[in-house]
């Protein structure tokens, strides 16, 4: 078969429509973000206090909180389809890229590290989009809070934090996970190792240091996830 991993393909192409359309839907701009951040929606999953919330949706009983407070929310409910996609995207490449590169020729014999490796990514992907739920609940909650111009989730944050990140690292991880086969594949899997590479590097910057090693984390991975795309629709050939 030259293309062992077309029907992973095609979820990914899915999962990225779906992406789109939930960054369609939330706010393409909003008020004054934390130094470095310049997406509206990574500035809100990784605000660190009450502040950075209040200031980035603008004055309390504000049209303009009002608004991207519902822009939020629309996006944020429909996140939950799209880490249902990308969770089972993830966890199909997973699954089937050491078979894929057997068949190709491009791998005769799996090592057992390589075997671990590949079943750990499956459980990230999974883990990852679990975490992914919780932070859209706690989002949810801050964003309840908002829209009635109310305080009081510092809780809410608090448990955000841990959510986010360990998501954020989770799918980073995955990317690590794979890399050897990915590059081992070439073309856009190839692509796809070295921006996850990138996104894992850039995750353990912004855990220090926040602001634009965070969008880095987030571009890279987001890149990393389409370049899987083509690289599961075309042909994996013999060396």
């Amino acid at each position: 078969m030259e293309r062992p991993l077309r029907a992973s393909g095609f979820i990914g192409l899915a999962t990225v429509a779906c992406a789109i359309v939930v960054t369609v839907l939330s706010p393409v701009s909003m008020g004054s973000m934390p130094e470095g951040l310049r997406t509206p929606v990574i500035a809100f999953e990784l605000a660190a206090t009450t502040d950075e919330i209040e200031v980035m949706f603008g004055p309390r009983h504000s049209p303009e909180r009002t608004r991207w407070v519902s822009q939020m929310r629309a996006g944020t409910y429909l996140d939950f389809g799209l880490l249902a996609l990308y969770s089972l995207f993830l966890a199909s490449v997973a699954r089937g890229l050491l078979p894929a590169l057997e068949a190709a020729g491009r791998l005769r014999d799996p090592s057992f590290n390589a075997l671990r490796r590949t079943r750990a990514a499956v459980t990230v992907a999974f883990a990852a989009a679990g975490l992914d739920v919780l932070e859209n609940r706690e989002l949810l909650v801050i964003l309840d809070r908002l829209s009635a111009n109310l305080g009081g989730y510092e809780d809410a944050l608090a448990r955000l934090q841990w959510l986010v990140w360990s998501k954020w690292m989770g799918l980073a991880a995955w990317f690590a996970l794979l890399a050897p086969e990915l590059i081992r594949a070439r073309g856009a899997l190839r692509i796809a190792a070295f921006a996850g590479l990138t996104a894992a590097l850039a995750s353990v910057l912004a855990v220090a240091q926040r602001g634009i090693a965070a969008e880095v984390m987030a571009l890279g991975i987001a890149i990393g996830m389409v370049a899987l795309v083509p690289g599961c629709l075309r042909p994996l050939k013999a060396p």
